[in-house]
């Protein structure tokens, strides 16, 4: 009998030793009974599976009877590729157990393509460029390492079903960066000090999707925490905490993505959904950022989100409503309001800090804002797509423009009050036409009003207090601009590009220029300003705009204008003659009126009034019902790069079938009012020009 059992021991023995010579020989010896274990190793015990340079590991991770491979010692100073894809590296672990590995610029420790199963763990890898590539790698595992001062920590490319876990990542361009790559989980990393992203999820070729990250900590990151751009679409985003990064989490043109109970703690900007769509946030606490969530697109799609009320900002609730909100009252305990497809809706009294914007209207008509304050906003009230809204007595004060609109047309912006905005008080683009800003206050905002790309708007009764450009225009033609007061520390009103508009009653005092005309801001007339600044007018290749009435009050110029095609036109202005500067042409002119009566006092009416210049140009007129002829605009003199060109010498003849005809020489230097009696032939051959 006991033969019998010694016989079953020895087969088995056999059995066992057999296991352990094959590749399966670490699962193998895990099923052994704990009587044999102690008498038998496994086949990385029994052959050298450990390594102290790279080709050593390079070498250990082909050979196939190495299920793991142990680094022995550190490695330093490597260049090139350390360890470059070893073919047998499939279903192994690399185990550095604690030990480091320093690289050089232009250098990659682990260089991987096509292979799965494989785990990396518990190495301390610095100065690489790129610390670990991996290309078309599944099923595989990096987890608790320690990245330091590494271009790249982890670069994943066309890589699916991965782990990337409980890894250290710091001082590194980027720390972990995957490309094309979907179904990957990243899990309890920690990633500080990035000089570009934390965590970067990007779509190139294909959409990087269906990805997790969970429980990562991004801290002090230089631009996001986690970034998602382009084509980084169905990812999760859980359980995170973002603090202290430019910005902590970033979707950029990307869509369908989902973001749950992240933490983001001053940052610059908290969420950031830009350019994408149909994201879903639920219960994400953003805290003393910046701007804590931003949202900005070019159309109204980039503003369709799932957002519920679970999410706050600074302890208050976001309100976002996708349609079905029409004839609503904003509840006035919102941190920040979207609005988007409605109608007939009032926001009145809420109070919103740190947001962009802090409240959002898109497709959104007929609406009521009143009596809102809105503080240190990136956009305070932003219009896109929304028309024939009355916004009216809000307090906007530190934002980066108070109010914007985008492709909104009709709106009526009234009464508000305005301040210390770091950009535009109040900021029109991309076809906002028609819009009406009305007796609004500015106080000390960067720049007032900024109106790009839009047409006919009007700009009445405001004051306006800048440090840079009260009012700027860019290719916006035909506006109105009336009654109002402006004042800034460096340009009043600029014209770039935009024509056809007209001033009229301003009172304009800027340090550097007033009125500044440049780049085919042309045919814009001004009517009876006064414009008091170091350049009264400045024009940079702009012709044809026009000054009528009113005063300019200078400092060195008057008038200055660069490039020889620019021209202006002043009638009866007054200003210093003498302070004309520039290439281009400036006509100084004045008005004539020309009345015609009898040696009675008697107005008549039909009388031919005829005035040449020294051109021997005529223009010929006559007198109508009221012994006038239309007001004319006679030019003084021109100056232009040469020189001073006067022009001002005409000659006026009156003459009527049974008067007497009477002449005379006229010589323009201001405003001339002339007054012609004529004389019946048959009673008196007397006349006279008074």
């Amino acid at each position: 009998m006991a033969k019998n059992h010694f016989f079953v021991f020895v087969l088995t023995l056999s059995f066992l030793l057999l296991l352990i010579s094959s590749e399966a020989a670490s699962i193998s010896f895990e099923l052994l009974p704990s009587l044999f274990k102690q008498h038998y190793k496994t086949t990385s015990d029994v052959i050298n599976c450990s390594c102290s340079s790279c080709e050593e590991c390079e070498s250990r991770l082909n050979n196939s009877l190495c299920s793991e491979v142990f680094l022995t010692s550190n490695l330093t100073k490597y260049e090139g590729v350390c360890i470059n894809n070893p073919q047998g590296f499939n279903n192994k672990t690399f185990n550095c157990q604690g030990y480091s590995v320093e690289g050089s610029p232009g250098s990659i420790w682990i260089k991987l393509q096509n292979k799965s199963w494989n785990t990396i763990k518990n190495c301390v890898i610095s100065g690489f460029a790129q610390a670990i590539f991996v290309e078309q790698v599944s099923n595989s595992s990096l987890i608790n390492n320690i990245f330091v001062s590494n271009g790249i920590g982890i670069y994943m490319v066309y890589s699916y079903g991965n782990k990337i876990e409980n890894n250290s990542i710091n001082y590194s361009n980027y720390g972990i960066y995957l490309m094309d790559s979907s179904n990957n989980d990243i899990l309890a990393n920690s990633i500080e000090s990035s000089e570009y992203y934390g965590i970067h999820l990007m779509g190139f070729s294909q959409s990087t999707q269906y990805n997790f990250l969970a429980e990562n900590v991004l801290k002090g990151n230089r631009d996001s925490g986690i970034y998602l751009q382009t084509g980084a679409d169905y990812n999760i985003l859980k359980n995170n905490l973002a603090l202290e990064n430019e910005d902590g989490i970033t979707i950029h043109s990307s869509r369908n993505n989902i973001l749950e109970n992240n933490s983001l703690v001053r940052n610059n900007r908290g969420i950031v959904l830009f350019s994408s769509q149909e994201s879903v946030l639920e219960a994400n606490l953003m805290e003393n950022n910046t701007n804590n969530l931003y949202i900005a697109g070019a159309d109204k799609e980039d503003y369709i989100h799932n957002i519920s009320t679970t999410n706050l900002v600074d302890n208050k609730p976001v309100y976002y409503y996708l349609g079905n909100c029409n004839n609503l009252v904003a509840p006035e305990d919102a941190g920040m309001l979207g609005l988007i497809s409605c109608n007939n809706v009032s926001v009145n009294n809420l109070i919103i800090k740190n947001n962009h914007p802090g409240i959002l209207l898109a497709d959104v008509n007929n609406s009521y804002l009143y009596n809102n304050f809105l503080e240190n906003n990136g956009e305070g009230i932003s219009l896109l797509d929304s028309n024939r809204n009355l916004i009216e007595n809000n307090h906007l004060s530190s934002n980066l423009e108070s109010i914007f609109l985008r492709k909104s047309s009709n709106n009526y912006i009234t009464n508000n009050e305005f301040s210390s905005d770091r950009h535009s008080s109040i900021y029109l683009t991309l076809f906002s036409d028609n819009n009406t800003i009305k007796n609004n206050l500015m106080n000390q905002s960067n720049d007032g009003i900024s109106i790009y790309i839009s047409k006919h708007n009007t700009i009445l009764d405001n004051s306006i207090s800048a440090n840079q450009f009260a009012l700027f225009l860019d290719g916006s033609d035909y506006t109105k601009v009336r009654r109002n007061k402006i004042n800034s520390l460096s340009v009043g009103m600029t014209f770039a590009g935009s024509t056809n508009s007209i001033l009229e009653q301003n009172k304009i005092e800027a340090a550097s220029n007033g009125l500044a005309f440049i780049y085919n801001a042309n045919n814009n007339s001004a009517i009876n300003n006064l414009v008091n600044s170091g350049v009264a007018i400045y024009a940079f290749q702009s012709s044809n705009n026009s000054f009528f009435d009113g005063e300019l009050l200078c400092g060195d110029s008057c008038i200055t204008t660069e490039y020889p095609l620019s021209s202006i036109f002043l009638t009866n202005v007054s200003f210093d003659k003498n302070k004309i500067q520039g290439e281009g042409k400036v006509y100084v002119r004045w008005y004539l009126d020309v009345s015609v009566k009898d040696s009675s006092g008697n107005l008549i009416e039909g009388a031919s009034v005829t005035i040449r210049d020294i051109y021997n140009n005529e223009k010929e007129f006559e007198t109508q019902n009221n012994g006038t002829i239309p007001r004319q605009i006679l030019e003084e003199f021109y100056q232009d790069a040469t020189g001073r060109h006067y022009t001002n010498c005409y000659n006026l003849v009156v003459s009527k079938l049974g008067y007497y005809s009477v002449s005379r020489n006229l010589q323009i230097f201001d405003n001339e009012e002339i007054i012609a009696v004529l004389q019946r032939i048959p009673t008196s051959s007397a006349v006279s020009i008074e």
